[in-house]
């Protein structure tokens, strides 16, 4: 099964075309984009002509940014919210999350973490606008780098460093130029020894179809 994430930043406004053209060849079997907008039909129409018929969006405010997951196989819905959607699929639980700036993140992750502890099979994958000091940044500016490093506490796994435990990869770039890996892939333990790659692909910020790159997870 191929996954994958992508900020389409701020609902993907004009760039819904092009975004739809890297989607279509990225052939995903399911898709978490975030930042998506629920006010347009466009994309969800798109995405249902190139199969994903089965949609779940996080939120019911037309502008609200949140999390869509797309899929061309059925899920069934567990949880709707703008910064937590979740979806039971065959063989493991899906959360797609998108999560706010600064502190505002503690109350997402401790939500997080309580509705993880006993969903067994887990992938928790999306935008978590935080990362490790000094690996998924040059620096130490990352709010409630605590919070993100405690997921392992759960039993989940960083599925990407754990097969890149010293590399560094950006996945946005803020406008001075400085690099961050804040789009991220967690499994549970079992879950993890299932993944057969976990890549990010950097083209759609390196064509500024949007400013994120995306992450793509193979589970055999």
């Amino acid at each position: 099964m191929r996954l994958a994430t992508l900020n389409i930043q701020h609902g993907g406004g004009r760039r819904i075309t092009p975004i739809v053209e890297f989607l279509k060849d990225l052939d995903s079997d399911l898709l978490v984009l975030t930042e998506y907008h629920l006010e347009d039909k466009n994309l969800a129409k798109s995405l249902m002509d190139l199969g994903y018929k089965y949609q779940i969006a996080g939120s019911t405010l037309p502008k609200e940014n949140s999390v869509l997951i797309a899929s061309k196989e059925f899920f069934e819905v567990l949880r709707v919210s703008q910064r937590i959607t979740s979806v039971k699929l065959k063989g493991f639980t899906l959360y797609g999350v998108y999560f706010p700036q600064g502190e505002a993140k503690r109350p997402v992750y401790e939500s997080l973490k309580n509705e993880v502890v006993n969903a067994g099979s887990t992938l928790v994958i999306g935008d978590f606008n935080t990362g490790l000091h000094y690996l998924d940044e040059t620096g130490k500016s990352f709010i409630c780098a605590d919070c993100f490093s405690d997921l392992k506490d759960e039993g989940l796994v960083d599925t990407w460093r754990t097969r890149n435990q010293t590399a560094k990869e950006f996945s946005w770039y803020s406008s001075q130029g400085n690099g961050f890996r804040i789009d991220h892939a967690f499994c549970s333990a079992e879950l993890d020894q299932r993944v057969s790659k976990v890549e990010y692909m950097h083209s759609p910020r390196e064509l500024k179809i949007t400013d994120h790159s995306a992450l793509v997870v193979e589970i055999i």
